[in-house]
């Protein structure tokens, strides 16, 4: 979605998917906008983030073609960074009819490992509230990958969910840790060292 022309205090709504989840942000015009997450929103912005996604793993034409949705990802990315983006936002593209095991493990690498990473304290405990009640969220932060200190800041029960994958710590109680294989996303180049780098 590309928006053109000269924004106008009062035409927020216009303004959609430019600025960074719900907290007023600051746009090029100086007008601060606020973005409401309702589920039209949510819908379009999944959407997006899935035909981005597809799109960027085609061939040439398609990943051109991906940059018309590369708005989606950067509302994403920049809501999980700074900390404004809904975890519903999360949800619907875990959860996205059209989304298979490996965008779900796109999502996983992405925001939610994001999420994690820049702030556990706030989105830790609601992940691990989605995960104990949701299967689909249980299953997606397993392809969390998070470094010892981070994961170590997670809640207790999120931490028992998602596997150890450093080389240095044991697994929690009753978990073992996972072998370090590349995802479909990262090609042959795994996250971690080799076994061969390990001796």
């Amino acid at each position: 979605m590309a928006l053109t022309g000269t924004l106008e205090p009062g035409d927020e709504d216009l303004v959609g998917f430019s600025a960074r989840g719900p907290a007023q942000t600051p746009l090029g015009s100086g007008i601060l906008v606020r973005v409401t997450w309702d589920a039209t929103r949510l819908s379009d912005v999944a959407d997006a983030y899935l035909k981005h996604y597809r799109l960027s793993t085609g061939d040439r034409s398609e990943r051109e073609r991906a940059e018309d949705y590369w708005w989606s990802y950067d509302v994403v990315t920049d809501g999980v960074t700074d900390g404004s983006l809904p975890l519903d936002v999360i949800d619907v593209l875990i959860h996205h009819p059209d989304g298979d095991d490996s965008f779900r493990g796109y999502v996983a690498a992405g925001p939610i490992e994001d999420a994690l990473t820049h702030h556990p304290v706030s989105y830790g405990p609601m992940i691990a509230a989605r995960c104990s009640t949701d299967a689909t969220w249980a299953d997606t932060v397993e392809g969390v990958w998070l470094n010892d200190h981070e994961w170590s800041a997670l809640p207790e029960d999120l931490r028992l969910r998602i596997p150890v994958h450093s080389v240095t710590s044991p697994p929690p109680p009753g978990k073992k840790a996972r072998a370090k294989k590349a995802s479909k996303r990262q090609g042959s180049r795994s996250r971690g060292p080799s076994p061969a780098d390990r001796r």
